[in-house]
């Protein structure tokens, strides 16, 4: 594995009886179950182990014809949550959530783990707003 960032990071998981999925040597895939639903995060390190990217996925699917109310209820969690960031993915026909942090190799591990467990808190948290629209 090349990245170290990553590599320390995944350790730090590994202590904590934490799996984690390697996709290449800069990507690594966590899943875990919440209240209502599962996510799982994508946690993307940059090259030069300075920044990372996290893409929550498998949360919330849309069925037809409720993508604009589904549309709605992204805006109103951009704008009540502040550290994740709610869109549409058309493709995937998705509800998809993603953070960035710039990183430092001597915190890092602590910084990633910290992230994916608020994306998990604010994504149990809207959840609810997600199932409410699609299914009123």
């Amino acid at each position: 594995m090349a990245n170290t960032a990553m590599e320390l990071f995944l350790k730090f998981l590994e202590a904590k009886e934490i799996s984690a999925s390697i996709l290449n040597d800069n990507t690594c895939r966590v899943g875990f179950s919440l209240s209502g639903t599962g996510i799982s995060i994508f946690v993307e390190f940059s090259e030069d182990g300075t920044s990372v990217h996290f893409t929550g996925l498998d949360f919330v699917k849309i069925p037809e014809g409720k993508q604009e109310i589904v549309y709605k209820v992204c805006n109103q969690c951009n704008a009540k949550y502040r550290y994740v960031k709610f869109y549409w993915n058309e493709t995937e026909n998705a509800v998809v959530c993603d953070s960035d942090a710039v990183i430092q190799l001597d915190s890092c591990s602590e910084e990633c783990f910290r992230i994916i467990m608020t994306m998990g808190r604010i994504v149990d948290d809207a959840y609810p707003l997600f199932m409410k629209a699609i299914w009123s």
